[in-house]
């Protein structure tokens, strides 16, 4: 009878002191702590690191200063590009209004005229305003509407003009170039051909389209290492008071004798 009531007896655990209790809900409480804080930790360190390094890109030779002379060696040798393409494109403008003088005697005199001649007009135009449009960046001859920001300190320009780059003229280039990118070698594929006769093919002009927004792409770059150099105090702002409106003001105001 004692060997078949040892069998239906239930096994009884070993019995815990309080202290092994207690030691083990601190060890479940400090993993789930841990847990928590490692979920956590990431945004922290992301948001530390984006102060740290706002604080550090503010202070003038301070840290990344060497840094910031490769950036601003990266800076000009991009402008350098865009000056030299916008200075060779800009003379397109002046074969375009040959072709289109030309053209127009031709018509008159000889009644005749060709599509081939009268595309290759606004070929000319868009591949001048297309290449050209970085250089007026770099510049600062394109048009700006400075109702709010003329009122404003130049702290606040600045901080404009990075926010600007950032979230408006980098994102929009990028895309364009992205998306232009496919639809360029579209009608490179199909051959794609003028709709009128004796046209030009359409997709040369069209392949030109990536290129520039790539080129304004890295022009906004460069603009963007430029502005917060400036606001580092690495370089002067050369710009603050430059511009095509600018000069136009000074050149229209009265000269006092």
């Amino acid at each position: 009878m004692g060997s078949v009531a040892a069998l239906f007896r239930a096994p009884m655990e070993p019995r815990r002191d309080a202290d092994s209790i207690l030691g083990d809900a601190a060890l479940e409480v400090t993993k789930a702590r841990l847990y928590t804080k490692a979920r956590a930790g990431w945004k922290t360190r992301v948001r530390q690191c984006i102060r740290r390094l706002g604080s550090a890109m503010m202070v003038p030779g301070g840290y990344g200063a060497e840094g910031m002379q490769v950036l601003l060696s990266v800076s000009r040798a991009i402008d350098a590009v865009t000056v030299w393409i916008g200075r060779h494109v800009a003379w397109l403008i002046v074969v375009a209004a040959v072709i289109s003088a030309g053209n127009a005697i031709i018509r008159k005199m000889l009644d005749t005229s060709s599509n081939a001649w009268l595309e290759m007009q606004w070929w000319l135009f868009a591949a001048a305003f297309l290449f050209a449009a970085p250089w007026a960046l770099k510049d600062n001859d394109h048009i700006r509407i400075d109702v709010l920001s003329s009122h404003l300190s130049q702290r606040w320009r600045n901080v404009i003009e990075v926010l600007g780059h950032v979230f408006f003229l980098l994102p929009t280039a990028a895309l364009i170039f992205y998306t232009s990118w496919h639809y360029a070698a579209i009608s490179w594929a199909q051959n794609e051909q003028s709709k009128d006769a004796g046209g030009l093919p359409q997709w040369p002009i069209k392949a030109l389209i990536p290129l520039a927004f790539a080129l304004l792409f890295a022009q906004g770059i460069s603009e963007l290492i430029k502005r917060i150099a400036i606001m580092r105090g690495d370089i002067e702002d050369t710009r603050a008071k430059s511009g095509y409106h600018e000069a136009v003001t000074s050149a229209a105001a009265p000269v006092d004798k």
